[in-house]
């Protein structure tokens, strides 16, 4: 049995031999480089192909989009980027937005610094982006990856970063406080335009239906204590249905990134379609015990996490680290893949990460 043999027989509802065990390395991954400390034979995708197997962990997510995607004639975007400063502007007749990160040298990571969408006439141009986009296949260049990856891996199929518009919008276009202003000053033009953006979706979501990937993955960065419930029913949810129903149509697996705050977002989420909720947080960094996750999220929904990334950190003791990823493991029934919830920090102890596949391999499963 291989890493992927093990996860596909999660997926399809037979036993693996072993417990799943995937993680995402890309930030400390992306973090070595940045600090020129990346072996030379981790360079490249087959070098990174290499370095998760050193660590003993499954690949996935990162494999490049199913999709392509056209502004258009009348839309002119550009995105400028050096060391310090992402640049990205759409040009439009009625109007330019842009937004600006600059690189956090601590963290090893980009910082909104300005976002997009500030005002509604903002929000009318963005929807203008959108009525003007379309998605192309891509899916020669998925392939390639995942070939690459092999059986040491799964590619899944990206949705764009995030699918709700309301996500969009609370994450990335205008940030918390500016999202809900818009909602509440302008309620009716403000729910037009989720709408229209939510359909102008539909080409990339039959894109991602018709692609070679067993998994399509919407990156929501969904957490309840930031999209809250009343948002999450009234804009995510009908969404998820929707997406969720054409990507079934073509025998998808779909999963949501669910990696902050579960309450109450992770028990709504099979209602939503969805199959797999991707980087769930347990406390102590989360608010939901890993032996409450089952009951809350529901029989069938396969939950993929359990280890806050910051057990890898040494904010964390080393029996801590032991006894949070023991936990872990003797919880995961038939439908758990152990997987890190989000990401693999910078600050990192190697020796962590490939103890987990130590301790998974000497677990019997279940």
């Amino acid at each position: 049995m291989s890493i992927r043999s093990d996860l596909l027989g999660v997926l399809n509802g037979s036993t693996s031999k072993k417990l799943p065990w995937f993680g995402d390395l890309s930030y400390y991954y992306q973090s070595l480089q940045r600090r020129g400390l990346l072996e030379k034979k981790h360079e490249g995708p087959e070098g990174e192909k290499r370095f998760y197997m050193d660590m003993g962990v499954g690949i996935y997510l990162y494999a490049p989009n199913v999709y392509r995607v056209n502004y258009g004639q009348e839309v002119n975007y550009s995105e400028v980027t050096n060391q310090d400063r992402i640049v990205a502007r759409f040009e439009t007749p009625i109007g330019t937005i842009e937004s600006v990160q600059q690189y956090n040298r601590q963290a090893f990571c980009y910082d909104y610094v300005k976002r997009c969408v500030d005002t509604i006439e903002d929000l009318r141009i963005m929807r203008y982006v959108y009525e003007k986009t379309r998605y192309f296949e891509n899916y020669e260049e998925y392939l390639s990856r995942e070939r690459l990856w092999g059986e040491e891996g799964i590619g899944f199929a990206l949705g764009e970063a995030c699918m709700a518009p309301v996500q969009k919008l609370l994450s990335r276009w205008a940030g918390i406080e500016q999202t809900v202003f818009l909602a509440q000053e302008h309620p009716e033009e403000f729910r037009d335009i989720v709408h229209s953006i939510e359909q102008s979706q539909d080409d990339m979501v039959r894109v991602l239906a018709g692609s070679p990937a067993q998994i399509v993955a919407l990156p929501e960065n969904l957490s309840s204590d930031v999209t809250g419930e009343f948002l999450f029913r009234e804009f995510n949810m009908p969404y998820y249905v929707h997406i969720s129903t054409m990507l079934h149509a073509t025998n998808k697996k779909v999963a949501i990134h669910i990696d902050g705050r579960l309450r109450p977002c992770l028990g709504m989420l099979s209602a939503c379609g969805m199959d797999i909720a991707e980087a769930v947080t347990p406390a102590p960094f989360g608010d939901i015990a890993i032996e409450g996750l089952r009951g809350i999220a529901g029989k069938e929904l396969i939950l993929w996490g359990g280890l806050p990334g910051g057990v890898f950190s040494p904010v964390c003791s080393d029996e801590t680290f032991e006894e949070i990823v023991t936990k872990a493991i003797r919880c995961a029934d038939s439908k758990f893949v152990l997987g890190v919830a989000d990401q693999v920090p910078p600050d990192a102890i190697p020796w962590r990460i490939r103890r987990v596949r130590e301790l998974v391999d000497a677990s019997p499963r279940l």
